[in-house]
């Protein structure tokens, strides 16, 4: 990860590396990151001081009537894009303000973990907090859905998944017979090691990564880390895994 203490670090590393665009995140209601861009020459004190606009009833936070709201990024929380090949992209966090007070949005959910650790500290029942995280999910080939009006149906497929159509039987994985399967059965080890490299590129601290008991199924952990870090870490490192499988033409599903 990245960390600047001014804009004008910013704007040095931005002619350096010869960044293309600025990317500004945020998480909605759900805990999806949404993202808004600018190009990076247009980066200046006046997108510190003013932010960007943006409209918090479509994330799920606001009534329409008082739902305008600004995005001001967090300079201690920065990465160059690690996905996207064709173009250089810096990566901002940010944080929800209120237009006239620039007060923090209380319902930004980068707010929610300050607020308990301070309530955690005022109660005398922590000064820190830790947290590790396991992100376990499913890997699919092909979905398919119907749905009309007399009829919903879904169809998944993987390469990993026992009875095939045609009944082709090649290396796959029984029904809860996954857990720490190895090559050739494992179908998902390199999807998992590059969705492993480029956390680690970044600095998220992952233990370890295997196959789990389902067909497809496959987990990464990571090791303790402050609560804070965890928090955007995992937002993020969601979203990463999520576009690093649609590179590769497949899909992520971190349902049960």
């Amino acid at each position: 990860m990245l960390s600047f203490e001014n804009v004008s670090e910013v704007k040095a590393f931005i002619s350096d590396q010869e960044i293309e665009f600025v990317n500004f995140f945020l998480g909605d209601i759900d805990g999806r990151l949404r993202s808004v861009s600018i190009p990076a020459d247009t980066f200046s004190e006046k997108t510190m001081e003013r932010g960007i606009g943006f409209d918090a009833s479509n994330f799920g936070f606001a009534e329409v009537d008082r739902s305008d709201k600004v995005l001001k990024p967090d300079l201690s929380y920065a990465f160059q894009d690690p996905v996207d090949e064709e173009h250089r992209i810096l990566c901002f966090f940010c944080n929800m303000l209120e237009v006239d007070s620039s007060a923090r949005f209380t319902q930004d959910l980068r707010h929610l973990v300050p607020k308990t650790l301070e309530l955690l500290n005022s109660e005398g029942i922590a000064d820190a907090a830790k947290a590790g995280v396991e992100l376990e999910f499913h890997v699919i080939d092909q979905l398919y859905s119907v749905r009309t009006p007399r009829e919903q149906s879904f169809r998944v497929e993987t390469s990993e998944m026992v009875s095939p159509p045609g009944g082709e039987e090649l290396y796959r994985i029984a029904p809860k017979r996954g857990y720490f399967r190895a090559e050739p059965n494992d179908h998902l080890f390199s999807i998992r090691s590059e969705i492993v490299s480029v956390y680690r590129r970044l600095g998220l601290d992952v233990k370890y990564h295997h196959h789990e008991v389902g067909s497809s199924q496959a987990e990464i952990e990571f090791n303790l880390s402050p609560i804070e870090q965890m928090a955007d870490g995992t937002v993020l490192a969601k979203m990463l895994a999520h576009r690093i499988a649609n590179k590769r033409d497949k899909i992520i599903t971190f349902l049960p």
